[in-house]
């Protein structure tokens, strides 16, 4: 394939020559020897190139090429012949070569470069080979990149590989749609950008400089596989994989890495390759701080769709109702987006009702609108979500025992992760110091004071010390890296108690506890601050007093709701 490509290097270079000279002047001597090749004075040696013959003198080719010194200085067989043949060089390469070395000039054309570059290398004549090294620099072109670049990789040269990295960076949207490029195999892929990062590296007084060359360099490498794919991965369908460990993620930025390598379908069918930009994803979370209000999302019947400010009743902002009936749904806030997966769309019977839908609602935009995405796996009720690090992940629900599954938002595909190791419902989702704790809900026929903990770099669950007592239909939430859970229901006993969770000591400890016993309840928190509103208490009454709670201090009443709220979910938006 690169000797096709070397093939049409002559119809493509546009330079025309150029004349190079040896570093030090010929000297007399060399004059002399020279006229003395085409008279026959002192000629002990003919160099022999397929029919072509070339009288010459031992010493001259000795002190000027190692080449011909091994071979004449060492008890080689050409040492005592008088015909030397020489392989793997042509007729012409070799005259312009021994020109050269009896007069110190050679000129190199388009139609010769390649012959010469073979010929120097193999006979370590390296001024030569520099020489053709630089003709092919200045030939550098979109049509030529590819096979300078692999000619400079063959010869086993440095010399301005950085400049040609950076010149098929640069240039890479053109280069991809070549023929060439389509048909290289995919070690050749892999040569033509290896160590491109180590070439294109950071530091020094032009650090910011390298940074930009590094992520130029790195973003075309991903764009280069992406295109080789889509051209071959026919017959080698599992080539990406194995590329895209050759990239270096860090690089890439985050709206690329999510919103046009992850859509790709070689990638989402490979679950390889959606494992390893899910942990990069991970790496990469953006923090985005938003000025606050607290929004009420589905819920009660008198408020299965609507959305409205949950504390501030002054806020003027008008937020559209959902189009379904939404209880014992989950609900999370993600950069600018809120997302509603599942829960049932009836109130008189909600197991048969159970959906698979997904709305998202993207808050920048006006007028404010619901839209539907792709479903999750499984039709969930009473399930938990979370947000880490830019991925969505439900995890559990009634009838959906441990199944588990995650969201990545450009991709707009679910995918499915490890099961918990307990079926739960009803129970709570929190992301803490890099990691998601699944905690309580009711499973085993009992209210459940598990904990679970996911990895996402390891796809594994692993306990986690228990509560101190079983809670279904609570409120669980993050504040300082400490999880608190907050009321719920015990074993038919509406709670009050508030508890909280120490990641690192793995250890509950009891906190304050609130003045209303509530279930079913929904809890967030806002500059620092825990807000619950809504549920139920022990004799069915709805709880209309929202209460706050400031780490380390006591409960207080801020509030109160116009209508009930059950089952309903609250976030945090501006």
């Amino acid at each position: 394939m690169h000797i096709e490509m070397i093939k049409r290097l002559n119809q493509q270079i546009t330079t025309e020559k150029i004349v190079c000279e040896r570093s030090s002047n010929a000297t007399n001597v060399l004059e002399y020897a020279n006229s003395g090749r085409f008279n026959g004075k002192f000629n002990d040696v003919t160099i022999k190139v397929n029919d072509v013959s070339f009288p010459a003198h031992r010493m001259v080719l000795s002190c000027l090429c190692k080449y011909f010194e091994a071979m004449f200085e060492t008890e080689m067989r050409e040492k005592h012949e008088d015909i030397v043949h020489i392989h793997g060089v042509t007729p012409n390469a070799m005259k312009l070569i021994l020109d050269f070395l009896y007069m110190g000039s050679i000129e190199i054309v388009k139609e010769n470069v390649y012959d010469l570059l073979s010929a120097s290398n193999l006979m370590q004549i390296d001024e030569i080979k520099t020489f053709c090294l630089e003709f092919l620099e200045n030939s550098l072109s979109v049509d030529t990149c590819l096979a300078i670049s692999y000619l400079f990789r063959l010869y086993g040269s440095d010399h301005s590989q950085e400049q040609i990295k950076l010149f098929i960076a640069r240039n890479i949207e053109s280069i991809i749609e070549l023929n060439d490029f389509k048909n290289l195999s995919k070690d050749e892929l892999h040569a033509l950008f290896k160590e491109t990062s180590q070439n294109c590296t950071s530091g020094g007084r032009n650090c910011g400089k390298r940074k930009r060359e590094s992520e130029i360099c790195e973003t075309s490498k991903c764009k280069s596989y992406v295109k080789w794919c889509e051209h071959n991965l026919a017959n080698q369908p599992d080539a990406f994989g194995d590329l895209l460990d050759e990239i270096d993620l860090e690089l890439l930025p985050r709206d690329y890495l999510e919103n046009v390598l992850a859509s790709q379908p070689f990638v989402q069918e490979n679950n390889k390759c959606l494992r390893t930009l899910l942990g990069k994803m991970l790496s990469q979370s953006k923090k985005i701080r938003l000025k606050e209000v607290v929004l009420s999302i589905g819920g009660t019947p008198t408020s299965v769709k609507k959305v409205f400010p949950a504390l501030d009743k002054s806020i003027d902002r008008s937020f559209p109702a959902l189009d379904r009936t939404c209880v014992g749904h989950c609900c999370v806030k993600m950069q600018n987006y809120i997302y509603v997966f599942g829960g049932s769309t009836s109130l008189n019977n909600p197991i048969q009702s159970i959906t698979n839908r997904v709305h998202r609602l993207n808050l920048s935009e006006e007028p404010l609108k619901w839209e539907e995405v792709a479903p999750t796996k499984k039709k969930r009720y009473l399930a938990a979500a979370a947000v880490l690090s830019d991925i969505i992940f439900v995890v559990g629900g009634r009838m959906c025992g441990r199944s588990s599954e995650y969201y990545v938002p450009g991709v707009n595909k679910w995918s499915t992760m490890t099961a918990m190791k307990v079926a739960r419902f009803g129970h709570s989702l929190v992301a803490c110091k890099g990691s998601l704790y699944a905690v309580g809900g009711y499973g085993r026929n009992c209210c459940l004071t598990s904990v679970e903990r996911y990895e996402p770099h390891a796809n594994v669950w692993t306990e986690g010390a228990p509560m101190t007592i079983g809670r279904e239909s609570f409120a669980a939430v993050t504040i300082n890296d400490v999880i608190y859970a907050v009321g719920g229901q015990s074993y038919e006993i509406a709670q009050n108690s508030v508890e909280k969770y120490d990641v690192v000591a793995n250890q509950w400890s009891r906190v304050n506890a609130m003045q209303y016993k509530r279930w079913e309840h929904s809890a967030c928190v806002m500059q620092g601050k825990i807000y619950v509103v809504g549920g139920r208490d022990n004799d069915n009454n709805r709880v209309m007093q929202i209460e706050c709670y400031h780490p380390e201090t006591e409960w207080t009443v801020v509030g109160e709701i116009d209508t009930p709220h059950l089952q309903h979910s609250l976030v945090t938006v501006e």
